[in-house]
């Protein structure tokens, strides 16, 4: 009867050490699923707000190309100018080639795009640290190029034009939005072409 009851102890003692093991396994794979879940809506964050940066890039040269044709809509080579307050002069009222550009407000709060200073176009993969100017700021409502105060973002925009057609047919570009996921260089990019309805 003793041995009986010695048997049934062990018993005992194997089942909760079984229980514990099995809890333990349990939370581990549930806390990993969790880092995991955790994890993608970060990143799905941020490229929800890497999108809508870019987009907003798009708008604004596309703003841009509306606001040059209400300022002058006689002129058909004007409808590229980079800001709208600046003369239209043949030659200088379009985008160069392969430069970088910033979109911004000018004095009427109208678009205006803005060449980058510096050499390199974004690239925060080979030339980080080179790339500041394109850096984007959030000043509590909007991601703008202008710098505030305990406002920085891990986000970068350049817009890039890669054809400008004849001059007053059309522009091709593309939107390039890029930031730093720890240690990861991450983008997303959007090519675009406008062409000028009012020519012809």
């Amino acid at each position: 009867m003793l041995k009986n009851h010695q048997n049934k102890k062990g018993t005992v003692l194997t089942e909760a050490l079984i229980a514990i093991t099995l809890l333990m396994t349990a939370s581990m794979v549930m806390v990993a699923i969790m880092m995991n879940a955790y994890s993608t809506i970060r990143i799905s964050r941020a490229y929800l707000t890497a999108q809508n940066i870019a987009s907003e890039g798009v708008e604004a040269v596309k703003n841009l190309r509306s606001t040059n044709w209400l300022s002058e809509p006689n002129d058909a080579d004007c409808w590229m100018r980079l800001d709208p307050m600046i003369e239209c002069n043949v030659g200088s009222n379009y985008p160069k080639i392969k430069d970088g550009y910033l979109a911004g407000f000018n004095k009427l709060s109208q678009w205006r795009l803005e060449e980058a200073s510096g050499k390199n176009l974004l690239d925060l993969e080979n030339y980080k640290k080179a790339m500041e100017n394109y850096r984007l700021y959030f000043d509590g409502s909007f991601y703008t190029h202008e710098e505030v105060k305990n406002g920085i973002s891990p986000y970068y925009r350049s817009i890039e034009f890669s054809d400008v057609g004849n001059g007053d047919d059309y522009v091709s570009f593309r939107v390039i939005v890029q930031w730093d996921e720890n240690g990861t260089i991450r983008s997303v990019v959007r090519y675009i072409t406008l062409h000028n309805y009012f020519n012809g």
